[in-house]
């Protein structure tokens, strides 16, 4: 989407969006894999904010890339990550055990 459309639909500072939607998708993988693929989670998660913010300064329509998003997204990825460790890690196998859906 165009810089200046983005303006528009965003009520929350850019970087608090970067850091929730990174803290969210982290908190969600770490709940359906084991502990063990946490840092690979967490690798992947970073490879995919880096990447986009590559693509981003690449597409040429008022985009930038912006190396504080990445920052925002590595925060993002460290509180899930912590959440997980603490609280919400294996969230997808305790519902399966209470739903009594697991094999």
């Amino acid at each position: 989407m165009p810089a200046q459309a983005l303006h528009a639909i965003s009520a929350i500072n850019d970087k608090v969006e970067h850091s929730g939607g990174y803290a969210l998708l982290t908190m969600w993988f770490t709940g359906i894999y084991p502990r063990a693929r946490y840092g690979l989670i967490a690798l992947g998660l970073l490879a995919l904010g880096i990447s986009l913010e590559w693509c981003q300064g690449a597409m040429h329509l008022g985009r930038t890339r912006d190396m504080f998003d990445v920052a925002a997204n590595s925060a993002g990825i460290a509180a899930g990550l912590t959440l997980a460790l603490l609280w919400s890690g294996n969230w997808a196998q305790r519902v399966e055990g209470w739903l009594g859906t697991s094999d």
